[in-house]
């Protein structure tokens, strides 16, 4: 072999071993690239999946805040262990809540508001506050990730979902039947002499019954024992998982409203306060030959003692006299004195009408597309209840969105016998009567909330009928004595980044 062969085969074993380690180079190079880029990408799922999984701990967090709301409203005021820190006065702070075993960890940021979103004192966590709404912060965090979610809760009534609610207990064994077998047994019974309407259902603890034991109104035969009717029934409910909490025990501090907050907005002048029956019907009769319904929420003292046995608003023969009927856009409420029981009453004789509905002349009462409302009320701004500064120390003034009941009474019964025009809720924790005795038509749009027994007759005549219609719009923002019969509602969401 030449020396010049050799010196070429040298060269070409030379630039392959070359080539090899310069393979070998770049193929270490990409593989370290790899090793670099997928512990990067690891590195980015693993925290993208982090942020995902702070923002679900978060918004669990906020969900079971919410619950425990809902069985305790002052939950963070008063759980200083769960919430030792107060900000500002104003905000209080949750430690870090474990969310299940390796799910994560959220904190909680919780203020009571008014409506217009100031924040109130909860330095005091004995007091609790007098608030509208509540705001929630939620920090979630998962790994290395934080995630948070802020809403604002309201609370909503969606306990009376019925045109008829009745909480009262079953007494004893219902017998017999009328206005008796209501007041003994606590039953809602329609005595059917005459046109009857249901719309939205009725629900009640104890039974519901046509005119006597003999006939107990159901989904089955609902149709056909009324003379129209839509929405369920729920029956004997008592005891159940249908059973409606019991907020109308008369005369106590176990009611759905406070009757004192009212006649408080009314003594502040969005409205007024009547101590008696005669100025009552003087004020009412002046408001009639003015032409103007009275405003606001009219508070009515009754004292059993001098007004004497059952008193009687006619429009004329009657304890009091009021021709024209009475008119009020806003609130009426009675509040009975020194009376025996429950059951000592106040007959209305003359056509009741609160927020009245403008019916038109097609109206039919088979018909729903021909029924109106006068809900909510129109009312002059400086006698409106909603939004009225009371200036008071005790009493939370009402919210500007609220809903104001149409007639309240407590400890005594309203016996209603004249023609109604009634819109708005109906809250009588004692027992209640409406009586159509003068074959008229007793029209009544929102709700019936009872608590002793509801009793409603029927006549026949030209024109005469009861209809009872439910309307949400009248319930949903009832303020209740500290958010009775609501659940606290979610209404907005802000995630931040």
């Amino acid at each position: 072999m030449s020396a010049t062969r050799f010196m070429r085969r040298n060269t070409e074993r030379g630039s392959a071993l070359v080539v090899t380690v310069i393979l070998l180079v770049t193929m270490a190079g990409f593989s370290l690239l790899l090793v670099a880029s997928s512990q990067a990408s690891h590195k980015e799922v693993s925290a993208r999946l982090d942020a995902t999984k702070a923002f679900y701990v978060a918004e669990g967090g906020l969900d079971l805040a919410i619950s425990q709301l809902a069985v305790e409203q002052y939950w963070p005021v008063q759980s200083t262990s769960r919430f030792p820190t107060v900000n500002n006065s104003t905000e209080l702070e949750s430690n870090w809540i474990e969310l299940g075993t390796d799910g994560g960890e959220f904190k909680l940021f919780v203020t009571y508001q008014e409506e217009d979103g100031t924040a109130l004192d909860v330095s005091n966590r004995a007091a609790e506050p007098l608030y509208n709404q509540v705001e929630m912060r939620v920090i979630g965090r998962s790994g290395e990730a934080q995630r948070s979610v802020r809403a604002r809760v309201q609370f909503e009534v969606d306990t009376y979902d019925s045109a008829i609610v009745s909480d009262s207990p079953v007494i004893g064994t219902a017998s017999g039947g009328g206005k008796g077998l209501a007041k003994d047994n606590g039953t809602v019974v329609f005595n059917t002499g005459g046109p009857q309407y249901v719309y939205g259902g009725i629900r009640a603890n104890a039974g519901i019954y046509a005119d006597s034991t003999s006939t107990m109104i159901s989904d089955a035969n609902k149709a056909t024992v009324l003379d129209a009717f839509t929405g369920g029934v729920i029956t004997e409910a008592y005891g159940t998982d249908e059973e409606v909490p019991d907020f109308t025990d008369p005369g106590s501090a176990q009611q759905l409203f406070e009757f004192e907050r009212f006649k408080a907005v009314a003594a502040a002048g969005a409205g007024a306060v009547y101590n008696g029956l005669a100025a009552f019907a003087a004020a009412a009769n002046a408001a009639n030959t003015a032409g103007t319904p009275m405003e606001g929420v009219i508070y009515v003292n009754i004292d059993a003692a001098v007004e004497g046995n059952d008193p009687t608003i006619d429009t004329s023969g009657g304890d009091v006299n009021i021709p024209g009927g009475i008119n009020v856009s806003g609130t009426l409420l009675f509040d009975f004195a020194n009376t025996a029981d429950q059951f000592y009453k106040v007959f209305i004789k003359v056509p009741l009408n609160i927020n009245a509905a403008t019916l038109p002349v097609n109206f039919d009462p088979a018909d729903e597309s021909t029924f109106a409302t006068g809900y909510p009320p129109t009312i002059t701004a400086s006698k409106d209840p909603r939004g009225f500064a009371m200036n008071s120390s005790t009493y939370q003034d009402f919210p500007a969105n609220a809903d104001l009941p149409a007639l309240m009474f407590d400890t005594g019964t309203v016996d209603i016998h004249g023609s109604a025009n009634v819109c708005g809720a109906v809250y009588g924790p004692s027992f209640i009567e409406i009586e159509n005795k003068n074959s008229a038509l007793q029209y009544f749009n929102g709700i019936i909330i009872g608590g002793a027994g509801v009793f409603l007759e029927g006549k026949s005549g030209t024109g005469s009928a009861q209809v009872f219609v439910y309307d949400n719009a009248a319930v949903n923002a009832l303020p209740t004595y500290k958010n009775r019969a609501k659940t606290p509602t979610r209404t907005g969401l802000l995630i931040d980044e």
